[in-house]
């Protein structure tokens, strides 16, 4: 079973890394912590062995493994060609919402990222940043137009 995770990294650091490779990495490994019963102790240790051998920045830890099942779990009867359309941080927002294939249509649809699906959820209201991630002006943006919501 490490072995099979071995192998998925290996083919993973293999490759231009990609969003679509992030996701079907975490959906390999999902699936085979769920369909082999997998120890979530092994694979911390075989995240440690990959990050001494690699300096690998993906974390393995219990609660992102955790994650990552549960992202599977609930995924394993989508198109994974349907799921590589949105990013890892997105997938962290939805997993425990109860209309998450909803959601997933949603941002793929609207092209929401990460900041405009958080939006979303909160507010019920769809906007569209155009702004940079990490940028004071985007923030300083958001937390206006929540001021002005709630007024």
């Amino acid at each position: 079973m490490n072995e099979q995770i071995n192998n998925e990294i290996e083919l993973f650091l293999s490759k231009k890394i990609k969003q679509k490779d992030v996701i079907n990495l975490f959906y390999k490994i999902g699936e085979i912590l769920t369909e082999n019963k997998a120890n979530y102790y092994q694979l911390i240790l075989l995240d440690s062995y990959l990050r001494k051998k690699y300096g690998l920045v993906i974390s393995l830890s219990k609660k992102n493994l955790i994650k990552i099942q549960k992202f599977y779990k609930i995924s394993k009867n989508i198109n994974i060609n349907k799921l590589n359309k949105i990013d890892w941080n997105s997938y962290l927002i939805i997993l425990n919402k109860e209309n998450y294939e909803e959601l997933i249509d949603m941002c793929i649809e609207e092209k929401l990222n990460k900041r405009e699906l958080e939006y979303y959820i909160k507010t019920g209201k769809k906007i569209h940043i155009t702004m940079r991630y990490n940028d004071p002006a985007t923030d300083e943006f958001l937390k206006l137009q929540e001021s002005l919501i709630k007024l």
